[in-house]
């Protein structure tokens, strides 16, 4: 945790950056994540050996196969493949346009060295301890926060000067680590 001494209740940043439509859909295709990739990838293997077993057999003149397995594979690997990319971006434009449509005040995230608070114009709306963070995924343009209950808080990292995320950060780990 941070030793230098502040005043209480001073915040070390506060971000006012608003979310773009682009932060949504990055931070949808984050919260996507590495496992559908992997899933994404095996169902493309599968999907492209069958193809291949399929064509090698007609070559080799074995016409006895049924159209549908062909078609089978080719339509399973269409609809991953859509839904892998098209889904991140179809959410997160949807994210955009209820954040849009529901906050017509900007949001701003104020960090402490305890806790962060979400803050819609000057009121605040929600107060966060650092010890309710489940983990961080941090983005090209994006720092995620995971909290309780599948809840999540994405903050753009330009609006935050270096010195302070890593003040943050440190904070942040310290809490999650239990070194109050």
């Amino acid at each position: 945790m941070n030793t230098e001494l502040l005043p209480i209740n001073a915040p070390l940043a506060i971000n006012k950056l608003p979310m773009r439509e682009q932060d949504h859909v990055e931070c949808q295709r984050a919260l996507f994540g590495k496992r559908a990739a992997f899933f994404y990838a095996a169902i493309t293997v599968c999907c492209v050996a069958t193809i291949a077993v399929c064509m090698i057999a007609k070559w080799m003149g074995i016409n006895s196969l049924p159209m549908r397995t062909e078609a089978i594979p080719l339509i399973c690997f269409l609809l991953t493949s859509s839904f892998y990319y098209a889904f991140p971006e179809y959410v997160g434009k949807l994210r955009y346009r209820q954040c849009k449509n529901a906050n017509e005040k900007p949001k701003a995230i104020a960090f402490y060295t305890d806790h962060f608070e979400t803050l819609i114009g000057d009121v605040k709306a929600g107060s966060y301890s650092y010890e309710t963070v489940r983990r961080i995924i941090k983005t090209e343009n994006l720092w995620i926060i995971m909290l309780p209950d599948r809840m999540y808080l994405p903050v753009r990292i330009a609006g935050i000067p270096d010195k302070c995320w890593e003040t943050i950060e440190q904070d942040i780990a310290a809490m999650v680590n239990g070194c109050h």
